[in-house]
């Protein structure tokens, strides 16, 4: 209550207007949603978290789903670009380092990517695919691996089957956020495909 935070964020925002940044989104708190729409955020979306336990029951599977590999990154790279709506290659590279063998991905009748997902530690995402079949068939592999307790899956709500597919496999609705945007009133790329953010940080 003392203005540190409308400082902070007005030197990061002049920052990113000296480099030419069209446009600036977040996952608002409670707190920083009273605060954004005085420095030019508008809501654009709602990002809920939900929360699973070590009982989660995975999905039916039926599409093939494969391990991701460091060849593979092209390929991801130009499949998730108009979907989240940039570049996101040095991202998805440092999570198939940090967590090998927990990166799949989902290919149509020619060979084409349709989806992927990664595991992280106690985290779904990013988790991006184009029908709710490729999306459950990747959630069902990535909970089958072992020593996931407590997952967290961060869902935008602009996503119509994300929520259905993890309540089905147990997973519980908790916090919501304002998904907030300044500059651009209309967010890049297809955020309908995306079932998981990465993290409220990277989107």
């Amino acid at each position: 209550g003392r203005g540190i935070g409308r400082k902070l964020m007005n030197h990061l925002l002049a920052i990113l207007d000296a480099r030419g940044c069209s446009q600036v989104t977040l996952d608002a708190s409670e707190d920083g949603a009273r605060l954004y729409p005085s420095l030019g955020f508008v809501d654009t979306d709602l990002t809920s978290r939900y929360l699973g336990n070590s009982l989660l029951v995975p999905p039916p599977s039926t599409r093939p789903v494969f391990p991701i590999h460091a060849t593979d990154i092209p390929a991801l790279v130009a499949f998730d670009r108009p979907i989240f709506g940039a570049d996101r290659g040095t991202v998805l590279s440092s999570l198939l380092e940090a967590y090998p063998g927990q990166a799949f991905l989902t290919r149509d009748n020619h060979g084409e990517l349709n989806g992927y997902i990664f595991r992280q530690a106690e985290k779904i995402g990013p988790w991006v695919a184009r029908s709710p079949e490729e999306a459950g068939s990747l959630l069902a592999a990535a909970l089958a691996l072992p020593g996931l307790s407590n997952p967290l899956a961060m869902v935008p709500s602009s996503n119509p089957f994300a929520a259905a597919l993890l309540v089905q496999a147990g997973f519980q609705p908790g916090l919501e956020l304002r998904h907030m945007t300044r500059g651009l009133t209309s967010l890049p790329g297809e955020r309908a495909w995306i079932y998981s953010q990465t993290s409220f940080a990277l989107g």
